[in-house]
């Protein structure tokens, strides 16, 4: 009997520690897969309005394309779109579901939702 008491002090003192090892590593492990997932989410084609005009943007792995003008470069560092080497005009990127889109300019703070069409 004074055996098994041991033990269980013994698990019962570690559940703190295995708890807390779970919940530091959890995050951590989705902030190693986001930037592939991001990277991944972004291509296709996308659709929103902008002073009730219908906007069509096409993202490729590496270049974006707006309606019919010629493509440009982009990156994702982080959550931050930036467009065409602009620092300046960052836009925060989200994904709430795998259709939505979500970008917040960081100059204005404006929202943009874009829905996935293709």
């Amino acid at each position: 009997m004074n055996c098994s008491k041991n033990g269980w002090l013994t698990v019962q003192s570690k559940l703190p520690l295995v708890v807390a090892i779970a919940m530091l590593t959890a995050p951590l492990s989705g902030c190693i897969s986001s930037q592939a997932n991001l990277d991944s989410m972004i291509v296709g084609q996308w659709q929103s309005e902008l002073a009730g005009f219908v906007l069509v943007t096409v993202y490729t792995s590496t270049e974006v394309f707006l309606d019919e003008h010629p493509g440009l470069p982009y990156a994702i560092q982080g959550n931050q779109l930036i467009i065409d080497g602009d620092e300046n005009a960052k836009r925060e990127l989200s994904f709430p579901s795998r259709n939505i889109m979500i970008q917040i300019d960081s100059l204005t703070n404006s929202r943009r939702q874009y829905r996935r069409i293709y």
